[in-house]
């Protein structure tokens, strides 16, 4: 039997159906609860979730669903259970507009509002093209590249649009990236790039 097993498909090819019945011939063997399943958004985990629970037979709320089938959710919500993180670590909008205060610097457009329940979905920054493209989503966007990408930030940026890196200067971003690193180390603070890393 794998231990892993990657499962990827365009919409309505019938990837929750799939996974939804490799999930339960493992479960069947193992136990609901020494079994895991990772999707990329809430709404594919609820539904699994809820399916997972219909064929066992379990009923009840999404949210006792969710302490029933413990290992079923997105990759960033089983992430930050498995490091054992406290929603007061995460970089939620509230944090991140308070690094840019500190730096004097505009706040990111982003309208994320944070961790729901033990449910998280990647932060995604705001707009890195056009005019007024602010540096903190031209920062974000190059480390979280050079990150997911296993490239350097310098490769990280060369991926922003040219009139963006032109506008905020490779300069900028590697400070700002540097700035933000020591931040999240002196608050004890974790991103979404940090908890798939970890």
């Amino acid at each position: 039997m794998p231990r892993y097993l990657n499962l990827y498909g365009p919409p309505g090819s019938g990837k929750t159906r799939t996974e939804m019945q490799l999930f339960m011939r493992f479960a069947q063997q193992l136990g609901l609860e020494r079994v895991g399943a990772i999707t990329f958004t809430r709404a594919a985990a609820e539904e699994l979730r809820r399916r997972i629970g219909a064929e066992v037979g379990l009923g009840g709320t999404a949210r006792s669903l969710k302490q029933k089938i413990p290992w079923v959710g997105t990759i960033h919500s089983l992430a930050f259970k498995l490091l054992g993180a406290s929603k007061s670590q995460i970089v939620d909008t509230q944090k991140l507009r308070q690094f840019c205060e500190e730096l004097r610097i505009p706040h990111s457009r982003n309208s994320w509002d944070g961790p729901v329940a033990d449910e998280l979905d990647t932060m995604y920054p705001g707009e890195v093209s056009g005019a007024n493209v602010r540096e903190i989503d031209a920062m974000q966007f190059a480390l979280s590249a050079a990150k997911h990408r296993k490239i350097s930030l310098d490769e990280g940026m060369l991926l922003l649009p040219a009139e963006t890196l032109q506008s905020v200067g490779p300069d900028r971003i590697a400070h700002l990236a540097e700035r933000y690193r020591l931040w999240k180390q002196d608050q004890n603070l974790l991103d979404y790039d940090d908890l798939l890393e970890e």
